[in-house]
């Protein structure tokens, strides 16, 4: 098409040269067949009976362009109406995600990376707010964030599969599934010598494990009980810790059961006075006040 293409915007003048009106009828010539033998059987038959190759650019111009026009709308009201779904798996919208941008790239609309990053993280369902706060604070690339997301939604699988599953608590205090140490009437010491100072309540060297059950629930009272299904001692009130080491914001987080994570501010060492007298002494106790 070099040295030719002027005859799609420019018609035979009235007054041209012999020479400019053979050069004009060359490049007409060749623009109109080379336009005409791209086209389908069915634009073919509609553009065969132009003669000049100007009247069909014109056209196609003004039926094609507008269509794209058209179409870069409906892509970009798409991308903007899209929303992450519970119901749906987040892989599967991701690459849903994906599908819109190479659609906008296709339009010639390349967003930045920071935007797109950001949208991603807004787009999330509601049951992933706390996790969206936390990754606000966090300078992400798509593709970092994209691999957060598959690890969050991951460990809330786990959980939830967990939590399907039978699960029948042995207190620690105790040797009968599914009691509590208050509930125990056979704690070691109880019997044999009251008076006797014995922290280790145990048959065994086994580890308690303690958790915040309670906590502003119908009054201010705050209960601890025994639990050997927990995986770490948490505690929202941080005048309870006997030391204390705090942690930046953001550092580190827990994961709840109702698949929420919550930031971790601290650790440290709890006291804990049983209904014995005894004393309970809790190392690495999390300091987590949104619990």
């Amino acid at each position: 098409m070099h040295g030719v293409a002027f005859a799609l915007t420019e018609s035979l003048s009235p007054t041209a040269s012999e020479k400019q009106i053979e050069c004009w009828i060359h490049a007409n010539k060749i623009c109109r067949h080379t336009i005409i033998s791209t086209l389908s059987n069915e634009l073919f038959d509609a553009y065969c009976p132009y003669k000049k190759s100007k009247e069909i650019w014109d056209n196609m111009i003004l039926n094609y362009t507008a269509e794209d026009v058209g179409k870069q709308k409906f892509i970009i009201e798409k991308f903007y109406r899209w929303e992450m779904t519970e119901d749906v798996e987040v892989k599967v919208q991701i690459n849903k995600y994906h599908k819109l941008l190479e659609d906008l790239k296709s339009e010639n609309i390349t967003l930045p990376e920071e935007f797109v990053a950001g949208l991603l993280i807004e787009k999330l369902p509601p049951s992933w707010n706390d996790y969206k706060q936390q990754l606000k604070h966090k300078q992400l690339s798509l593709k970092e964030l994209i691999t957060h997301i598959i690890i969050e939604k991951t460990n809330r699988n786990e959980v939830m599969n967990a939590d399907k599953r039978e699960f029948t608590t042995r207190a620690n205090l105790i040797e009968k599934p599914g009691h509590y140490a208050h509930q125990c009437r056979h704690r070691k010491g109880i019997h044999e010598n009251p008076t006797q100072s014995n922290v280790n309540l145990v048959e065994a060297d086994e580890i308690i494990a303690a958790f915040l059950f309670q906590a502003n629930i119908v009054t201010n009272m705050i209960e601890w009980v025994v639990d050997s299904g927990v995986t770490r001692h948490i505690c929202d009130n941080r005048n309870v810790f006997t030391s204390y080491t705090p942690v930046k914001e953001g550092e580190e987080s827990v994961y709840l059961g109702d698949f929420r994570t919550t930031s971790l501010l601290g650790k440290g060492k709890v006291m804990l006075k049983l209904t014995s007298g005894k004393t309970l002494t809790l190392s690495d106790v999390f300091y987590v006040p949104n619990i």
